[in-house]
């Protein structure tokens, strides 16, 4: 198994140059239709031996120093086949993420793309942006509060811009409902409305309770 670990868009380019390798080729990239569409449109299709795969696990800390030996103990890794994967790849690589404590589904590219820029990409641009409005000033006066929601802004500046932009039809997708649900929210606090706030509170908390559980 030969695992690609490159940042998002150099992995079609890899790819591409291992393909005659004669190993099974997989990434850890969290973006996927991209990808495969640039396997398609520059470098003549996508080889049979490559599984394209998204472990959902890590941090905001990176380089080596990172390193957890149970980093994906419980954690779902995504794998979208292609129509033209070869099966017998595609079992190696979901047997080797299973063998380190992963859990595997299994979704189309494009899926896989509009879940992740909800759970994950819409994340960290929300963090992102509001830490511009973050200054020394505040720091003293920070709490639990702030430190969960603004941890995965201290993510690698250049790895998170290029995923947001290889996904950013889905990721703009996710910030216009999330804004179309912030507006609302904000409109009831301008309004007094404690019956329309209180319910997208309560529906936030039992939706956050689920992920725990």
């Amino acid at each position: 198994l030969i695992a690609v670990c490159t940042a998002s868009d150099q992995i079609a380019a890899t790819v591409a140059q291992l393909a005659h390798h004669g190993a099974v080729i997989f990434d850890v990239g969290s973006v996927k239709g991209a990808i495969v569409e640039d396997l398609q449109q520059n470098y003549g299709g996508v080889p049979t031996c490559f599984v394209p795969a998204h472990p959902i696990a890590g941090s905001e800390r990176s380089g080596p120093q990172a390193a957890s030996q149970d980093l994906f103990a419980g954690a779902t890794t995504v794998l979208p086949p292609l129509d033209n994967t070869d099966a017998h790849a595609l079992q190696q690589v979901q047997e080797a993420w299973q063998a380190v404590g992963c859990d595997v589904a299994v979704m189309t590219p494009a899926e896989h793309d509009r879940m992740l820029a909800l759970t994950s990409h819409l994340p960290h641009l929300l963090a992102f942006s509001f830490m511009q409005q973050v200054d020394t000033e505040h720091l003293p006066f920070i709490g639990g509060g702030f430190k969960d929601f603004t941890r995965i802004a201290a993510a690698h500046p250049q790895l998170w811009w290029r995923i947001l932009s290889l996904n950013k039809t889905q990721v703009l997708a996710a910030a216009s409902e999330f804004s179309a649900h912030l507006r609302e929210l904000t409109e009831a606090l301008r309004e007094g409305d404690a019956e329309r706030g209180l319910a997208m509170l309560d529906a936030a908390v039992k939706t956050r309770q689920e992920a725990d559980e």
